[in-house]
């Protein structure tokens, strides 16, 4: 979650009104043309999703065209949809890297544990494609992550 340190992390912290990213990384995956995710929040009205970008991973395919049809922005509820599909000509992408990009607001202090659930991938054919258990991570406004 912190893009100047090394690795996946699984906790940030945030000063109340500050914008953050959250990447969503994907690994090893072999064809990946269609993706939807629901990130939830524990603490509803703690975060607002105020960007997104799915133009990440998915676009590495050659020719690929990229459609977003993910839940509208800002979004401060506490179930963000996203959804992203390669229209394009082009197999799906292979390989690891970012799925989706959120970029989060802070609206208040307090602790947020962030889940993703509903995660369905699709290959370039539109079969199904099995799902390792994600990860999830914890959002610390106005404190510093415990040691």
């Amino acid at each position: 979650m912190d893009p100047l340190a090394s690795g996946l992390q699984f906790c940030t912290s945030v000063s109340v009104g500050g914008t953050f990213d959250v990447d969503i990384v994907i690994q090893n995956v072999v064809d990946l043309a269609a993706f939807q995710f629901v990130a939830w929040s524990l603490n509803p009205g703690l975060l607002e999703v105020v960007g997104r970008d799915v133009n990440l991973f998915l676009a590495s395919a050659p020719g690929a065209s990229i459609v977003d049809l993910s839940d509208p922005l800002p979004d401060s509820d506490d179930y963000h949809h996203v959804v992203a599909a390669n229209m394009g000509p082009a197999t799906g992408a292979s390989g690891s890297g970012t799925l989706a990009r959120l970029t989060l607001s802070a609206v208040k202090a307090g602790v947020e544990w962030v889940v993703l659930f509903d995660v369905v991938l699709a290959d370039s054919s539109g079969k199904e494609m099995e799902v390792d258990t994600p990860s999830s991570g914890w959002i610390y406004v106005g404190e510093p992550c415990p040691q």
